[in-house]
C-alpha cells in the first residue's frame, strides 16, 4: 500500500515542479507556496494549514497575514507578518518571507487553526 499524501504540500513534500504539474493537471489549487488537493475546500483551515508548513511553531500570524487566512484578503501579503510572544523568547532565524516582530499578547487571542496561531 502506498503512503497517503497530505491533503495540503509544500516544497518539502515534493520538487516545485511536481507540485506544479499536479496544479496544472487540475489535482490541486494554489495556496500561499503551497498546494491543495482539489477536495479541500478554500477556508481558513486550508490557508492556515499552508502557512503551518513554512512557520517555525512559535510563531504566530498577525496583520495581513491573518487577514489573508479568515478570507479577508484575496492574495497572501508577499512578506508574511507574524510576530512572537515576548514571553516566549524565540529567536527564529531569519527569513527574507516574514517580517517578524516580539509582542506582549494574551493567550486569548490567539486561536490555532490547522496547527497555526493566529
Amino acid at each position: 500500500m502506498s503512503p497517503r499524501l497530505n491533503s495540503v504540500l509544500s516544497p518539502r513534500d515534493l520538487p516545485r515542479a511536481e507540485l506544479g504539474a499536479i496544479v496544472l493537471d487540475g489535482e490541486a489549487y494554489r495556496v500561499d507556496e503551497c498546494i491543495a488537493l482539489i477536495d479541500q475546500a478554500a477556508g481558513p483551515e486550508t490557508r492556515a494549514a499552508a502557512l503551518a508548513l513554512l512557520l517555525p511553531p512559535r510563531l504566530i500570524a498577525e496583520q495581513h497575514t491573518a487577514a489573508w487566512i479568515w478570507g479577508v484578503l484575496r492574495e497572501p501579503p508577499a512578506r508574511h507578518q507574524v510576530c512572537s510572544d515576548i514571553a516566549a523568547r524565540a529567536r527564529p532565524a531569519f527569513d527574507a518571507r516574514l517580517d517578524v516582530r516580539e509582542v506582549v499578547i494574551l493567550h486569548d487571542d490567539i486561536v490555532v487553526l490547522s496547527g497555526t496561531a493566529v
